[in-house]
């Protein structure tokens, strides 16, 4: 007997969650070995083309004469569930590990507010609007609408490529 989350997962749902758990690691190796975070978003993008491309490919695969909607499907969702491991991921990370990430960049504008003369009730004002722009409420939803984004524009490239090029149908 199969276990359940096998039977009712999909091999593109299984790359998502794989590639995922790549890149939610390497989001703790960067941060770990204190690299710039450019690395590990750079990272998370390769990582979501992967999943997606290998999702399709999976299904693919199986199913060569898939439309090009099919396979547009397949990607969207893939990209879909990655985003959404990534986005708890990332509440997770910010909430426990760099917890003055975000205090870290309300500062360095007011540093910069005040190296450039401005009034103290200017800079009361800019600190309050400051933390509601620079915090978690506002940058999970954000992270994962723009994952999604990016997995949809993934996923219209990777079901075109699959359609249209006479080598991806021998793979």
């Amino acid at each position: 007997m199969r276990p359940f989350l096998l039977v009712i997962m999909n091999s593109s749902s299984l790359f998502a969650i794989a590639f995922a758990i790549f890149g939610m690691s390497s989001r703790m190796l960067v941060f770990a070995i204190d690299w710039d975070r450019i690395v590990a978003t750079q990272l998370y993008f390769l990582f979501l083309l992967l999943a997606v491309f290998f999702g399709i490919r999976a299904y693919f695969v199986g199913k060569p004469e898939s439309s090009f909607v099919q396979l547009f499907k397949i990607g969207a969702r893939g990209s879909a569930l990655f985003s959404l491991l990534v986005g708890g991921f990332t509440f997770v990370f910010y909430k426990l590990f760099d917890t003055t990430y975000f205090i870290g960049l309300v500062e360095s504008r007011l540093d910069e507010a005040r190296s450039k003369g401005y009034p103290i009730e200017d800079m009361e004002k800019m600190s309050a609007n400051m933390e509601s722009v620079f915090s978690l409420v506002l940058y999970i939803p954000l992270t994962i609408f723009l994952f999604t984004l990016l997995g949809i524009s993934y996923s219209v490239v990777v079901a075109f490529i699959f359609r249209k090029v006479p080598l991806m149908r021998k793979i």
